[in-house]
């Protein structure tokens, strides 16, 4: 892993290869290092970096950062600043998908093309128990009690097919994710139970490569069509007998439709 400071607090990202510049972005309570075999398998040919947001598997949380979407985009190009990141093809799974299409509009210029995985541009798309009343106060007591058990739970039942995941993969990911500060979780929870981007979705001018499962548990598959009919530069491709994670469902196949999104918009 690799490390940078921002306001005094450790950022810890993955980095591998050289080339053009692919960001992944992670999904709700997860760490960068869900994007793993992804930047394994496209590191011989571009640069892919994944990082770990604030109060996420190693990244500590900068004074001040202000958990909401505003904060999430500024933190990304502050990212993208250190590193000296340009012409990045922006990718973003879930809740990080959904990060990266405020960020594209609030910071235009950096990101030349998005892709988005079974990412929702609301809330209100999001399964019922983000919905529950004194949610925060639920996960405030809930969250200490989580063990790996909970955790491997969560990465397992969001795959078609977890008896595939590989072991080591699934190790490194569960001791990540555990690693999750209660209040960046609680937080973060609130603000994607809030979301609303039906502003942004009008505004971005990029091209953009939407990815679904077709068998999405977690955000269903018309919001996939929504995305379709709302963007003005937009591919759709539902991938088959996938849940919601095809990044670590289906690696080489995602690998595969990012590398030929890149060579056909370059």
């Amino acid at each position: 892993m690799n490390h940078l400071s921002m306001n005094g607090s450790r950022i810890s990202y993955e980095d591998k290869g050289s080339g053009n510049t692919v960001l992944f972005l992670y999904g709700w309570n997860g760490s960068g290092y869900l994007w793993h075999m992804n930047l394994e398998g496209l590191s011989g040919s571009y640069r892919a970096l994944a990082l770990d947001l604030p109060g996420h598997g190693d990244s500590q949380i900068p004074q001040g950062f202000p958990f909401t979407m505003e904060g999430y985009s500024a933190f990304i190009e502050r990212f993208c600043d250190a590193l000296h990141l340009a012409d990045i093809t922006l990718a973003g799974h879930s809740f990080g998908g959904s990060i990266a299409m405020h960020y594209a509009v609030h910071y235009p210029g950096r990101a030349s093309r998005l892709v988005l995985i079974d990412s929702p541009s609301t809330g209100k798309v999001l399964p019922w128990p983000l919905r529950l009343p004194f949610l925060d106060k639920l996960l405030a007591i809930y969250q200490p009690l989580r063990g790996r058990r909970s955790y491997r739970r969560m990465l397992t039942s969001s795959v078609n097919h977890p008896e595939k995941l590989p072991t080591d993969w699934l190790e490194g990911a569960v001791t990540q994710a555990s690693k999750v500060d209660r209040s960046a979780l609680i937080q973060t929870t609130m603000l994607l139970r809030g979301m609303d981007l039906e502003a942004e979705l009008a505004r971005i001018d990029l091209p953009v490569l939407v990815l679904w499962g077709d068998n999405d548990g977690s955000v269903k598959l018309d919001e996939a069509y929504h995305l379709r009919d709302s963007l003005a530069d937009v591919r759709l491709e539902i991938l088959p007998d996938c849940n919601h994670c095809p990044p670590y469902e289906y690696p080489v196949l995602v690998n595969t439709l990012i590398t030929r999104f890149i060579q056909e918009t370059s």
